[in-house]
This record gives C-alpha cells, structure tokens and sequence, in this order.
C-alpha cells in the first residue's frame, strides 16, 4: 500500500469524528476511503476496538491523528478503489478468527461474549464455543451476545433507525430495524412486559411485522404471514395468456411462410438452372448434327466432281 500516494495521505484529523452517522448508520471520518485515523498516541497496528470508530464507550480517543493506509477492508470490492490492482488492496480478514473494524484499520481479534462491539457487527463477535445447539453470536445492544434465549425467556430487543431515500421522492425515507436475541424460529414480543421470546407464525397467520413470520413476508394488505418474496409465484391475467398464445401463433405462422417462400423460390432457380442447362444441350447436339451434315454433303460432292 506505500505505492498508493493520495492527496489525504498523512493529513492531520481528528479520531474522535472517526464515528457512525446518527441518521444513516454509515461511518465517516475526515479521512479519505484509502486511509484511517491514526491517533498519534496509538501505535500503526492492532488499535483498541473501542476507539476504532462506533465501538461505543471505552477511555478517551486521542484528539489528534494522522491519516494513514487502512489495513484491511470489509467488501471484496471496497469503494474508493478504482483501477487499483487486486494485490494492491486491503487484506480481507478472511481467516475465520479476526474481523475488520469499521474505520479498517487493522484486523482485529474476535471480541469475547459480553464485551463491547460495534453497531450491527455480528461478524465481530466470537462464534459459540458449543456448536451442538441451534444458537448464533450477535452484536446485540452494541454487546456480543448469544441468540440463545428459549421460548417464552425475557429476551432483549434493539431498535435501530435508518435514514434514506427510496429513489422515488426527494424526501427521506425513515425504516426501523428491530433485533433480538432470541432462538431460531422464536421472535421477541415487543407487546408484552417484559418482553418474552415467542414462536414466529406460518404462512396465513395473522401478523403485524415481518420478523413475526417464519418466511420473514408480512402482507401489508392482509396483515397476514405470506410465503417468501423469492418464492411468491407470479399472477398473471388471462388476457395475458391470450397474448401471448396469440404471439406464438403469428409467430409459427410467420416463420412458416418465410419458409414455404424461401423453398418456392429454391425450386424455381433450380427449374431454371435445369431448363437452361438441357436447352444448352440440346443446341450443342444440333450443331453437332449441322457439322455432321455438311461433311457429309461434302464428301458426296467430292465424289461426283
């Protein structure tokens, strides 16, 4: 990376704006996307998680730092790398045992269950050491848990807010993320006090949410569980079947003709190529006859004389 000379490379910032945007949830710094902000009090390797950027809490960031090359990146194809080499990249902590923060500073061990972890970074958090049971590690409340709690258990629940837009209007779209840690197939019922894990519904039961149902496809018109997105068969009306019949017809239809047309006109060009070729026959055999003729007359005169 000592090759990628930007314009912010080694530019002063400061860490502690190395955070997650309040509204979008998206990490910023005053860094550009090749480089992190390195306080000048830390060390170039390994930073403590919490102060890598949205790691929530800890001691005090640095105030002051420098921009540096990241060390790792979290995308195969991170943003902000437009015609660099594979090889010249970030690594990708890839090796099942570390991840990479969000400021991609360095590949960092996986934090233990129980400590801090940054926002919605489930990969950050140390798989389950017993694999026997049906549970996942998540970062829950910006704390490694594990999704474990059994039916009708009080379970914890966090409610993130995103800020977007949808690309149909100029305004923004606000959409809440709710999570907890509750069991394959359970969900948390924010209803009750305290809020206990419950089981997720089939296809036709009723429902507010879609994390209620087991294929996660609330009906908004039906308030109903309906199956998949990806799985929901496509209806069609029958005058669109009556199109389409009626295209494949005309197609076959005109690919028949084009056809007869093509074979019409093969079959007249070969009836000429014959006519023309025994007619050239016959007025060669003629003239043969008209020589043959005349030879023959001569010699017969050649005799009287």
């Amino acid at each position: 990376m000592s090759q990628l000379l930007l314009p912010s490379l080694g530019a002063p910032c400061d860490p502690r704006r190395s955070v997650l945007d309040q509204l979008t949830h998206c990490f910023r710094s005053d860094c550009g996307p090749r480089e992190w902000c390195r306080p000048l009090a830390a060390p170039l390797q390994a930073p403590p998680a919490k102060e890598a950027g949205g790691g929530g809490g800890g001691k005090e960031v640095e105030s002051s730092g420098s921009c540096v090359p990241k060390g790792c990146r979290r995308d195969e194809y991170p943003w902000g790398y437009h015609g660099v080499e594979t090889a010249d990249l970030p690594r990708m902590c890839d090796d099942g045992l570390t991840y990479c923060p969000n400021d991609e500073s360095v590949c960092l061990p996986h934090i233990a269950l129980g400590d801090a972890c940054e926002l919605n970074r489930d990969d950050s958090c140390a798989p389950p050491s017993d694999s026997s049971y049906n549970t996942t590690t998540l970062c829950l409340l910006q704390i490694c848990r594990l999704a474990a709690s059994p039916l009708a258990a009080v379970c914890q629940l966090e409610h993130t807010q995103y800020l977007g837009y949808d690309g149909h209007s100029p305004q923004p779209v606000v959409e809440v993320v709710t999570r907890d840690d509750c069991q394959a197939g359970l969900y948390c019922a924010a209803e009750q006090t305290p809020p206990v894990c419950v089981r997720q519904r089939a296809v036709g039961d009723a429902c507010a949410r879609n994390r209620e149902c087991l294929t996660f496809n609330c009906d908004k018109a039906s308030q109903t569980c309906d199956r998949p997105a990806t799985d929901a068969g496509l209806h069609l009306s029958p005058l669109c079947f009556v199109l389409v019949g009626l295209a494949i017809l005309l197609s076959l239809g005109l690919t028949v003709w084009l056809l007869a047309r093509m074979h019409a006109s093969h079959r007249a060009a070969r009836r000429d190529e014959v006519r023309r070729y025994f007619a050239e026959q016959w007025s060669f055999r003629e003239s043969i006859t008209e020589l043959h003729a005349a030879k023959t007359q001569a010699s017969k005169e050649m005799r009287e004389d």
